[in-house]
């Protein structure tokens, strides 16, 4: 007697793609977070060394950790000083 189970390895091939593409999506995302942190932290640190008054390692944390709204937050909070 056959039973009409579909075939378990006949989806697979497109599981495994949509899986990486979706590690790669993520894997992306984060690189790119952590350039775009980077890159606001290096900014706030140098700015807020040459400004008097102004935690540079804790100004760098933030941006780090935020990104662009943390670089954001430094400015305004820079403006408002």
């Amino acid at each position: 007697m056959l039973y009409n189970y579909p075939d378990p390895y006949l989806y697979y091939g497109t599981y495994l793609a949509n899986t990486l593409f979706v590690i790669i999506m993520w894997l992306c995302f984060f690189v790119g977070w952590f350039v775009v942190g980077f890159l606001c932290a290096r900014f706030v640190y140098k700015d807020a060394k040459r400004s008097r008054g102004m935690p540079a390692q804790m100004w760098a944390v933030i941006a780090f950790l935020f990104g662009p709204l943390g670089l954001l937050i430094y400015l305004l909070m820079k403006n408002a000083k």
